[in-house]
């Protein structure tokens, strides 16, 4: 091994320095090619699509807005589909009607008889109702009582 005399080791860390500036100096003209470069795509990109806006926006005058009519001639259809729906399904299910059981009050407490109103509440028409009754002992006064505060009140 041979001893190499200290203007050698300086002139080989100078050569290494400058190997080093010229590799950044590369490096970042390189990233500055690729951001031109990106900045005139996104140019384009943009010439290009505000181009196609102002084609649609042309083409969609020149036709009296027809595609926005017939946007909204679906949109009508649709919600008068789902208005018709509804319309089935209330008159199948009754809807938002319901039957009313009133007792007719007598004036007879003897006979304890009540003859039954039977009415429904709401447009709609209610089909297939059942009305369960049991059958046991009626106090005719209190059933009277009640029939009279009902009918005052």
């Amino acid at each position: 091994m041979s001893i190499r005399p200290r203007s050698e080791k300086l002139v080989w860390i100078i050569i290494g320095f400058m190997l080093f500036a010229g590799e950044v100096y590369v490096i970042d003209q390189e990233h500055i090619k690729q951001d031109n470069d990106h900045e005139a795509v996104m140019d384009r990109q943009q010439t290009q699509f505000a181009a196609t806006m102002r084609e649609f926006f042309k083409t969609n005058k020149n036709e009296n807005g027809n595609f926005g009519k017939l946007l909204d001639k679906e949109s009508d259809t649709f919600n008068g589909m789902k208005r018709n729906t509804r319309d089935m399904e209330n008159a199948l299910t009754g809807g938002d009607s319901y039957v009313i059981v009133m007792p007719i009050w007598v004036s007879d407490p003897i006979t304890a008889e009540f003859p039954l109103m039977v009415s429904v509440a709401g447009k709609n028409t209610m089909y297939d109702v059942t009305i369960e009754m049991q059958e046991g002992d009626i106090n005719a006064q209190y059933m009277a009582s009640h029939m009279k505060e009902y009918l005052v009140s």
